[in-house]
């Protein structure tokens, strides 16, 4: 297990816990009470500003990072970008169904639907390849 150490505090920060360098499980604060959330059971992450929201059984948590940083401490077997604002759960994906222009429609097992970005198209060919 690693901590992540905070550069203006010279302390871990408990917010985020990781394992084998990627990131598993963090930390949000809900109403006061600090609430440890598994990634692997999130469906989707979308960004909002300088913030993420975490869409976990129909519930949503806010986590303050970017998307680019999120990213890079995810596992790439379990994660991946779609749009430059949504960072899907592979195993969560029910439905993908190509629409036009290099456009997807992707719809999660929660029931979410979220349109791929243009620029990720070869990322979606990469992950239907590989699963079928």
């Amino acid at each position: 297990m690693y901590f992540i150490w905070h550069w203006r505090y010279h302390k871990p920060l408990p917010s985020m816990i990781m394992s084998d360098t990627y990131l598993q499980e963090i930390s949000v604060d809900e109403r006061g009470r600090e609430i440890r959330i598994n990634l692997a059971g999130a469906s989707h992450f979308e960004a909002f500003g300088n913030y993420i929201k975490i869409y976990v059984s129909n519930r949503i948590f806010l986590y303050r990072t970017t998307m680019s940083n999120f990213l890079d401490e995810l596992d790439p077997k379990m994660f991946f970008r779609v749009h430059r604002s949504f960072i899907l759960n592979k195993s969560r994906i029910r439905k993908i169904q190509y629409l036009s222009k290099n456009e997807y429609l992707i719809l999660m097992e929660e029931g979410f639907q979220i349109i791929s970005g243009r620029k990720y198209n070869q990322v979606l060919k990469d992950f239907l390849s590989e699963r079928y």
